[in-house]
């Protein structure tokens, strides 16, 4: 055939040797070339180029006769992928088979994945070694519950060649997830939540918060119920006493069982609503004052000015009295004076005591939240966050030493949170 030397090949005139007697011919005149294996046990194909002659033809000869250079053609390499085993949440073992290099080094192995089908090394990939025969490779950082595609590749000058393509599933494990802070704390409720960042490759079937008194609380505590899903989520913690630490998780149930997130304590505030008379000593004056006061721990010092009358009326609404905070010593006290009455040099005693007082809804009576200690004259908010933003009223009489009734005042109290 004609030649126009396309691929640049070029042989130096190298000759042959016979097999029969080991003469030499053709040393200055011709090369020969094998290229493959042969048409039987005894010939193979070969090719010659002759000096001065444009043509590359090709023979047939007996494998006894020696030539200079014998052409080899590389092929893809022929590989297999070995079974996935050992698989866990995140990893799996595998690797693969090279029975065949081509004819041509192996200069890269491994094992490629993906999530989608007929993976490639533009994938995923491992690195283990090269040359052909048997290797073997650790595929880490999976996620749980995910099916992948795997398969062996060998690469040499040729290209890639890939194995048969494997398919398995990581094994679920239990969501992973954090707890959010706690805000908006009142005496008896605070928010808090958590944001489940992996569901650990199964459906979270239920998430909440809960919480207790002890460290590391469990669903077996208090909890509440918000939803499904991975993601984050908002929960309000309710029915909590005053006064207390709490510590909270939120936590995440999937089939393989329930994860919490990390530990946050907090505290709700106490509530302190207490009222005490001035009764250790009846007031002399040239206006006759009348005193009493409450007394709130942690509360700066107030007084506030307010008339006994005659009439029952309600003299003033100290709906915002106890709103005012301080640190003063530890303990503050309220002052509330009454004047004006004109009875000089006389003694005077204070009666307290709880009227019923229903409030705005026309059913509940406020006084119910409240307790007067008649010996001591000291009012107490009862145990329980129903008592927020009640208004107990008390009602003050003013009598002489003798008993006689003078007046008559209701003062009337919010009962807050400090």
């Amino acid at each position: 055939m004609n030649n126009n030397n396309s691929s640049g090949f070029n042989g130096l005139p190298g000759g042959g040797r016979y097999g029969t007697n080991g003469a030499f011919f053709s040393q200055t005149e011709g090369s020969f070339f094998w290229v493959k294996e042969g048409n039987s046990s005894d010939e193979a194909n070969y090719r010659a180029m002759f000096y001065g002659y444009n043509f590359f033809e090709n023979f047939i000869s007996s494998k006894k006769i020696g030539f200079a250079i014998r052409c080899i053609k590389t092929y893809l390499p022929e590989i297999t992928t070995t079974a996935a085993s050992s698989i866990t949440s995140t990893s799996v073992a595998s690797g693969g088979n090279i029975t065949f290099d081509g004819n041509d080094p192996i200069t890269a192995r491994g094992i490629c994945w993906n999530t989608t089908g007929n993976p490639t090394i533009a994938d995923t990939k491992t690195t283990d070694g090269i040359g052909k025969g048997i290797f073997n490779s650790s595929i880490t950082g999976l996620t749980p519950g995910t099916t992948y595609y795997i398969c062996a590749y060998a690469t040499n000058s040729v290209g890639t060649a890939y194995g048969n393509v494997i398919t398995f599933k990581t094994t679920a494990t239990k969501p992973t997830l954090t707890t959010v802070a706690v805000t908006e704390i009142t005496a008896n409720s605070a928010t808090s939540g958590g944001n489940i960042s992996n569901d650990g490759g199964a459906t979270v079937l239920a998430r909440g918060l809960c919480w207790s008194t002890n460290p590391n609380p469990t669903t077996d505590s208090f909890k509440t119920t918000d939803g499904a899903g991975p993601g984050t989520f908002s929960s309000a913690l309710t029915n909590l006493a005053s006064g207390t630490i709490y510590y909270v998780r939120a936590y995440a149930t999937n089939n393989i069982g329930t994860s919490y997130g990390n530990e946050v304590s907090f505290s709700t505030p106490s509530v302190y609503a207490s009222f005490i008379s001035d009764a250790s000593k009846s007031v002399v004056s040239t206006n006759t004052f009348v005193h009493f006061r409450t007394t709130i721990p942690f509360v700066s010092d107030e007084s506030q000015d307010f008339n006994l009358t005659a009439d029952n009326s309600i003299v003033t609404d100290l709906d915002n009295l106890v709103l005012a905070t301080s640190t003063k010593d530890g303990i503050a006290e309220k002052t509330f004076e009454g004047y004006g009455l004109g009875l000089l040099g006389t003694d005077y005693t204070f009666e307290f005591s709880l009227p019923t007082y229903v409030g705005l809804d026309g059913i509940t009576n406020q006084n119910s939240f409240v307790t007067l200690n008649a010996a001591t004259n000291v009012l107490t908010v009862n145990p329980g966050p129903s008592a927020y933003d009640r208004k107990p009223l008390v009602k003050v009489q003013l009598k002489s030493m003798t008993g006689n009734l003078l007046a008559t005042a209701y003062i009337k109290f919010k009962i807050i949170a400090l």
